[in-house]
């Protein structure tokens, strides 16, 4: 089975540098153009069934990419929203670096093995719904098949660090892009990870006419 995991879409809250968390963000115009090009890539694979967070952005993303294969149906999964981070959702990241204990964003960002939240999520309960929304798409479908995930950063990293067996202080490690794909192979029981925070370049792509539509 090939599992390809995609971030959403830029979002006008990516741009503002605006935390996300859980809360909504509409894709920018880039973002349209970025998840056609996606799209248009897509479009090559035998893709079979399509999962995606709830979210907006990522539902958004979803039905642009599902316009272009055959307007496959959408599967969302709570499971697969992006970590929730309480209070410092909807706030801009300058403001939030000034706290620098260990539940302080500051921590989140530059030391995330110690980040210990008063109230949201850690990044392992991302990590154990990530795992079990896997687990429930692997044991739906078969191992012949191409599945597409449309996810966030932060929660397809924590999954790639499960399968990698390694720590959260590495988590900012991973270039996770918007509208990026990172493809896991699974068989029998094992991942492999075949690519991570891939882009599909223009040349792969008819970008003017994408741009035009």
């Amino acid at each position: 089975m090939l599992i390809h995991l995609i971030r959403h879409a830029e979002t006008i809250d990516n741009v503002s540098k605006i935390i996300q968390g859980q809360q909504d963000s509409k894709l920018t115009e880039k973002g349209i153009i970025q998840t056609k090009i996606l799209a248009k890539y897509l479009a090559k694979f035998d893709i079979d069934k399509i999962y995606s967070s709830p979210q907006l952005r990522a539902k958004e993303t979803a039905l642009i990419i599902a316009s272009y294969l055959q307007n496959k149906d959408i599967i969302t999964l709570d499971e697969l929203k992006e970590i929730h981070l309480a209070s410092w959702e909807k706030r801009y990241e300058h403001e939030l670096l000034v706290d620098k204990d260990n539940t302080g964003f500051f921590v989140y960002k530059n030391n995330p093995g110690k980040f210990t939240p008063k109230c949201g999520e850690d990044f392992s309960m991302v990590q154990a719904r990530m795992l079990k929304a896997i687990d429930y798409i692997i044991k739906e479908n078969k191992e012949d098949k191409e599945i597409l995930v449309v996810s966030h950063s932060t929660a397809i990293r924590t999954l790639l660090l499960a399968i990698e067996n390694k720590t959260f202080d590495t988590i900012w490690d991973y270039k996770i892009y918007p509208s990026s794909i990172t493809t896991l192979k699974y068989h029998m029981g094992k991942f492999w990870i075949e690519r991570i925070g891939y882009i599909p370049e223009n040349k792969e792509v008819d970008y003017e006419n994408i741009i035009s539509t």
